[in-house]
């Protein structure tokens, strides 16, 4: 297997400019006959019911198992297939498509090796990303003597590695806030981070987030942005019938919660429930500039230390598709993450 066929995936081809020639007017195509407006809305509609979802399954049969010989997901072949099917459609949707789908990662070291190799203009293009946890691990050898250290990278890293980045919302699955790393993690991310104007926070089980977290964010955001800047936190439970199928990232499947007035040190907080999926929805304050930004693209000075470069040969044996089984990618809908690949491929 070579490069060219690793990389289909993530391959520039589909945000290149069309090709100068002749194009078919497709006179007599019903679809080219409706107002250019109608079109418009038609692909839109199309590319916002789209989710591209990369990475190595964490979960079967309900459960988080051994990544290693977990699946691979990808895409459906039929994905971006409005893009291939006719020349006239691919120049009146241009470059908007990446703006409407949603990307989804299993994990936050595959939004890197998908996202980083792309061109900085592509991707200040993207906007929305939801990526399965906060923190990878990675072994990397430092010369002359090769002395090997694990590291621990966080989304805030992983951001800062993305220039140009600036998504309109930004949701991390299976957030673990009973863990005290995991807070000050997500402290300093939204302290500092940019990359993102919304940033959803989905958590398994309520009972987990202390109720002066939130406030403490919400305190954050305001001296980062401005009091008066619009800056805002909220968090939202699940009021579906069934909470373990049913996305609550979905507005028809999720019931905010209001502060409570409360006294003394329950003052502005929330009645957290006990039980029950919520999501805690952090918004930066209007007008606020989120690109990430570090005046050049820092990617390629990391991606050979981390020893994700990928050569004119084999891409490393725990990326390669051949490592494992592949299942094409199932959902009704795209922020619905549960059941995710359930057609196996077999390569």
């Amino acid at each position: 297997m070579n490069r060219r066929r690793y990389c289909t995936t993530t391959s520039t081809r589909y945000f290149a400019p069309p090709l100068a020639s002749i194009v078919n007017q497709q006179a007599t195509s019903i679809l080219f006959n409706l107002p250019q407006e109608l079109r418009d809305e038609i692909y839109e509609q199309f590319f916002c019911s789209t989710r591209l979802a990369h990475g190595r399954h964490r979960y079967c049969s309900g459960k988080e198992t051994d990544t290693t010989t977990n699946p691979f997901i990808r895409p459906p072949p039929n994905s971006l297939a409005l893009l291939r099917i006719c020349r006239r459609a691919r120049d009146e949707i241009g470059q908007s498509w990446p703006k409407q789908v949603l990307f989804h990662f299993e994990s936050l070291e595959d939004m890197i090796l998908k996202l980083g190799p792309l061109p900085r203009e592509i991707r200040n293009t993207i906007q929305h990303v939801q990526v399965r946890g906060i923190v990878f691990h990675r072994c990397i050898h430092i010369p002359p003597h090769s002395t090997t250290y694990n590291i621990r990278f966080q989304l805030f890293f992983g951001l800062w590695l993305l220039q140009g980045l600036r998504l309109d919302s930004l949701t991390v699955l299976d957030c673990s806030p009973i863990h005290e790393q995991w807070a000050r993690e997500m402290a300093f991310m939204i302290g500092w981070s940019n990359g993102w104007k919304e940033l959803r926070l989905v958590i398994p089980d309520m009972n987990l987030l202390s109720k002066h977290r939130a406030v403490e964010w919400h305190t954050t955001l305001l001296r980062r942005d401005g009091s008066e800047s619009g800056a805002a936190v909220s968090i939202y439970v699940s009021r579906s019938p069934r909470p373990n199928v049913d996305s609550i990232l979905h507005p028809a499947n999720r019931k905010i919660l209001e502060p409570r007035p409360g006294i003394g040190d329950d003052e502005g907080t929330w009645c957290l429930p006990r039980i029950g999926r919520g999501v805690v929805i952090l918004k930066r304050g209007l007008h606020v500039d989120c690109e990430v930004r570090m005046g050049k693209d820092v990617w390629q000075e990391y991606e050979r230390l981390l020893g994700w470069r990928m050569g004119d040969d084999e891409p490393p044996p725990e990326f390669s598709p051949r490592s494992g089984p592949v299942v094409y990618d199932s959902y009704d809908e795209p922020e619905n993450y549960h059941g995710m690949g359930t057609c196996q491929v077999k390569l």
